[in-house]
């Protein structure tokens, strides 16, 4: 994944400058996280825009400028997902707020091995929560099939 390898090359060139600039925005995050779920029309700008700030923090320091702007176009796509996982039930947003904690902890530590295999979860659980969206898994109007192995798979291992 295009962030996991970013994420690796800026912990490789992590400094106090790219610290501070992660620790404002996952606290800008968390902040939203927490008003997002109960009130997505109000929040669910503010959360979209903290949560690409959080991010693109993550791989601030990645030196490839391609490897950045892949990135960017990447999530650019995946953002109409995002926005209508916000009407989407259930989603497990206490689950992406600890992932989010998780991933900035590793990366403070400079843990590459602990930060880029908790963003990969964290990556391809949106986009496996994006599909069920995308496929009428919203306010629990339909379920496509599979969605109960899913949800029974996110239950199992603490979604």
């Amino acid at each position: 994944m295009l962030e996991c390898h970013a994420l690796r090359q800026s912990i490789a060139n992590a400094d106090l400058d790219w610290e501070a600039r992660l620790v404002g925005a996952y606290h800008k995050l968390s902040k939203v996280e927490a008003l997002v779920e109960a009130e997505p029309e109000v929040y669910g700008e503010a959360w979209e825009r903290y949560n690409l700030e959080f991010h693109e923090a993550l791989i601030a320091n990645c030196r490839s400028r391609w490897l950045k702007l892949f990135h960017r176009a990447m999530y650019d796509h995946s953002q109409r997902y995002r926005m209508l996982s916000l009407q989407t039930k259930p989603f497990p947003r206490s689950q992406s707020a600890k992932e989010h904690q998780q991933i900035l902890a590793a990366a403070i530590a400079r843990d590459v091995e602990t930060a880029e295999r908790v963003l990969a979860n964290h990556i391809l659980k949106a986009a496996e929560m994006a599909t069920l969206a995308q496929a009428g898994v919203v306010h629990g109007k339909t379920k496509p099939q599979g969605y109960e192995k899913i949800m029974d798979i996110y239950s199992k291992i603490g979604y």
